[in-house]
């Protein structure tokens, strides 16, 4: 499979699926969820000003609710490096390395957001249990997760995104994520063929 699908996806899920994505960024991926998913409840992140593209595009979904946070390990006021101009996806929590910054056509600017944990946030919105997160976090994918060890007892599926090389500095790499996850009852079961910008994304299931 070049690429993993919602298609593909959507045969371990039930028909109303509790779904997480955090990197929500202008809602793309969260429309498509949305529409795929018509009887699914989706609470998608996005910490960043372009969270208020993702408010007016997502408006007309009443089953798409929006958080103007991030989620990771702890939960507080945190430095982030905002990417700004044509690549606003590519924003982290972590510094980008010479691997955006030697290049002119990446420009990032610090700015300062609020965020929040799985399991404060899960515990807030009386959630207890979720079919999908869904992490494209350029990075943060590894610490979202470890801010959420009792909700994550309770996850069916991971679609996360994974590095192979450190395109931000000191942020976990494949097989950091894949061992963590291991450990935590958690088994890789399939990921994109074709590796892009050196990244891929994987999709874990919960072990039986």
């Amino acid at each position: 499979m070049k690429k993993i699908t919602k298609n593909f996806i959507s045969q371990f899920l039930p028909n109303n699926p509790i779904i997480i994505e955090a990197g929500a960024h202008q809602g793309r991926n969260t429309i498509e969820m949305s529409n795929f998913w018509p009887d699914a409840i989706i609470h998608a992140f996005e910490p960043t000003e372009i969270y208020e593209q993702l408010v007016q595009n997502t408006e007309a979904y009443p089953n798409i609710y929006t958080y103007n946070q991030a989620l990771d390990i702890v939960s507080t006021s945190k430095k982030m490096y905002a990417c700004i101009g044509k690549y606003t996806q590519l924003s982290s929590l972590y510094k980008p390395t010479e691997y955006f910054t030697k290049n002119p056509k990446f420009a990032f600017k610090e700015i300062t957001i609020s965020t929040i944990t799985l399991d404060k946030w899960a515990e807030h919105n009386k959630i207890s249990e979720i079919d999908l997160i869904w992490l494209d976090t350029q990075g943060a994918e590894l610490n979202i997760l470890k801010g959420g060890p009792e909700i994550l007892k309770k996850v069916k599926l991971l679609f996360l995104e994974a590095n192979m090389v450190e395109r931000y500095e000191d942020a976990p790499l494949y097989n950091e994520l894949k061992d963590w996850l291991l450990e935590h009852n958690f088994q890789e079961h399939i990921t994109d063929e074709e590796i892009s910008n050196n990244r891929f994304n994987i999709l874990f299931k919960k072990k039986a």
